[in-house]
């Protein structure tokens, strides 16, 4: 969990919760690489996003990344605190959030 490595992820298809079930945390970085046919002379493209920090991420759809950089809850989702999650702003409509990332594209063979 330190980041220090990276875990393979297969993107499953479960019908009660798809998207969730596809969602996994990222410590500091996420990767996608391509599909398709490959040779030696021309190996899949890879893509990486460095976080600054850690999010939620998922591959919903070949070639799609998605990272929760905010997430609000209007109701308490039954995990514990007893509470919805509902961060407010100066203006009341929630917060904003400030986000950096490195995006890094890259032969996927390495």
């Amino acid at each position: 969990s330190s980041g220090r490595q990276l875990i393979r992820r297969i993107r499953t298809k479960n019908l009660h919760d798809p998207i969730a079930s596809n969602y996994y945390p990222v410590i500091n970085r996420i990767l996608i690489k391509g599909a398709g046919e490959t040779s030696p002379e021309s190996p899949p493209l890879a893509l990486a996003v460095y976080t600054d920090r850690p999010q939620g991420g998922s591959s919903l759809e070949q070639g799609q990344l998605e990272l929760m950089v905010h997430r609000r809850l209007v109701r308490d989702d039954g995990l514990g605190v007893n509470e919805a999650l509902m961060e407010q702003g100066v203006d009341n409509h929630g917060r904003l959030p400030s986000y950096k990332s490195t995006q890094s594209l890259m032969n996927g063979d390495k």
